[in-house]
């Protein structure tokens, strides 16, 4: 299949039409059953694997400012098998900010999700909200010391 140039906006909103569409899978296949048009899974996953990083660059982009204080925290989750950490940062608004899944939960993994949130976000909070995991306070210490910490 060739590929066709396509205009940002119309590939913007060609992915949140995709993506909308992906989310309600139910609908389409009445629709599809009807004869009204043909799609299917794997055409709906080449649509977001093409634009779904554009769609949420400019969705962060357009996003606003973030607030003054940062909760984050971390969270079990099994993979195959293997047990890994998904850390998270959520804005005081309840908006979700970035995540990073890691294997470990010591310093160096905490540095590593600090370095990667506030290199995104290219702002530092003035607050941070954790759990008691000694690993955020020492890298916090490490990388943002300015900033207030607090556990909750």
């Amino acid at each position: 299949m060739p590929d066709i140039a396509i205009h940002p906006k119309l590939s913007v909103t060609l992915c949140g039409f995709i993506i909308d569409l992906h989310l309600a899978c139910v609908t389409l296949k009445n629709y599809s059953q009807q004869g009204a048009f043909t799609v299917s899974y794997e055409t709906i996953r080449n649509g977001c694997q093409k634009f779904g990083q554009r769609y949420c660059k400019l969705l962060r982009k357009n996003r606003g400012r973030l607030g003054e204080t940062w909760y984050s925290n971390e969270v079990f989750i099994n993979i195959n098998g293997v047990l890994h950490y998904l850390w998270r940062a959520v804005g005081e608004d309840g908006d979700e900010i970035d995540i990073l899944v890691q294997k470990r939960k010591e310093k160096k993994a905490a540095r590593r999700f600090f370095r990667k949130l506030l290199k995104d976000q290219q702002a530092s909070p003035i607050k941070i909200v954790t759990d008691k995991l000694r690993s955020y306070s020492a890298a916090k210490k490490e990388l943002i010391p300015d900033v207030e910490h607090s556990t909750q």
